[in-house]
């Protein structure tokens, strides 16, 4: 995800990791979000 451009924490336990938005994320936002966590894991 990260080569993909996203940004997240990895200090939650071992392999753990959170993803964080705003209250005024837009919905496209979301979609490319899942569009790339789809194409990792086909």
């Amino acid at each position: 995800m990260r080569q993909s451009g996203w940004r997240f924490y990895t200090f939650i336990a071992a392999g753990g990791a959170r993803l964080m938005c705003a209250w005024d994320t837009q919905p496209e936002s979301v979609d490319a979000l899942l569009a790339d966590l789809r194409e990792l894991s086909s």
